[in-house]
């Protein structure tokens, strides 16, 4: 066994919500089925690692976002907004089960001192689930989830450069399940998530 030396601490500061209440209980993309429910015990160990691993191997500090009973999806904290110095972008999901996060997300994101800034009623923005940083231009997903017109109310929000992605496959429904950045210069990606102009 390889004795893996401690990683340097970071000031890096995350978001995060214990699975008290996580489960498989509706569903809204391809891969969740009822029939194959998460073991939930696991599902808590697991979790619990990543928090030990993040807070004391990584140095991380983790901040922690209550679970709402009526929301076994809100462990996925990246999909609550997008955040950027000490502004929220809060979400407006597009299924009514996960509608019910946002007054979550909102009430803690306002007792933590951010400004928080809704999108217009009628358009989708799932957060950091569809907008991903490389470098100082945010990459945006839309069609599945986010709406493309949420992209200009984020570029003119933030002042910061938008790359419109069009999400073409139905299994790749948040740009975070198709890439991920290196670096400020380097992504991985599934080219067939895309259509051909993205």
């Amino acid at each position: 066994m390889t004795n893996f030396a401690p990683a340097p601490r970071t000031s890096k500061r995350v978001l995060m919500c214990r699975p008290d209440y996580y489960g498989l209980k509706y569903e809204i993309n391809p891969w969740m089925k009822i029939e194959n429910a998460p073991h939930a015990p696991l599902a808590l160990q697991q979790w619990n690692d990543l928090y030990k691993t993040l807070t004391e191997r990584c140095g991380a500090q983790a901040e922690l976002v209550p679970q709402s009973e009526n929301c076994p999806d809100m462990v996925f904290t990246a999909n609550a907004g997008l955040i950027r110095n000490n502004i929220a972008l809060l979400s407006r999901f597009r299924h009514p089960q996960r509608q019910l996060e946002e007054p979550g997300y909102r009430t803690w994101l306002e007792a933590s001192g951010y400004e928080v800034i809704l999108p217009d009623p009628n358009c989708n923005f799932e957060g950091e689930g569809d907008a991903l940083f490389v470098g100082d231009t945010l990459l945006a997903g839309y069609l599945k989830r986010s709406d493309i017109r949420a992209h200009r109310w984020i570029s003119e929000t933030l002042g910061i450069p938008v790359l419109s992605l069009q999400l073409s496959d139905d299994r790749f429904y948040h740009l975070d399940t198709c890439l991920f950045a290196l670096d400020d210069r380097t992504v991985v990606y599934f080219p067939t998530a895309f259509d051909e102009y993205a």
